[in-house]
């Protein structure tokens, strides 16, 4: 059972990044996640989240600032190897300061949550999970 939860808790860290960057309207699965928590507890958890995006600003102008610049590489009428490597290294550590700032802030909010609080979180993120899944496979 705990390798279970050690499992879940890491799917769920590598969801994060991905969670947190989708809209924030009530109607995203980390905004519903995180409203079954105590209103302050809750205000704490979206400001800790906030905080991540204000610092992941100029790195999100910058990933899609190569992205742009991959693009130039493969629409070229001679494919740079070389280039194409070297742009997708830069992005994926651009891309990997992003993640790691989410997964700062998201255990700066789990730090601030008592066990209880920690466990309704976890619920919410894997019952949001198991709907995204059955969505999927629906499909």
């Amino acid at each position: 059972m705990r390798k279970f939860a050690l499992v879940t808790v890491a799917l769920i860290a590598l969801q994060l990044p991905m969670s947190v960057l989708a809209d924030d309207a009530p109607s995203s699965p980390m905004e519903q996640a995180i409203s079954t928590l105590p209103q302050d507890k809750a205000q704490g958890f979206r400001d800790s989240l906030q905080s991540a995006h204000e610092e992941n600003a100029p790195l999100y102008q910058k990933a899609q600032h190569l992205h742009a610049q991959l693009h130039d590489i493969l629409a070229a009428d001679n494919f740079d190897r070389n280039a194409f490597t070297a742009k997708n290294k830069e992005l994926r550590k651009v891309h990997d300061k992003i993640h790691a700032n989410l997964d700062d802030a998201f255990a700066d909010g789990l730090s601030n949550l008592s066990t209880s609080d920690r466990q309704k979180l976890l619920a919410a993120l894997e019952q949001q999970h198991t709907a995204n899944k059955a969505t999927k496979e629906a499909e």
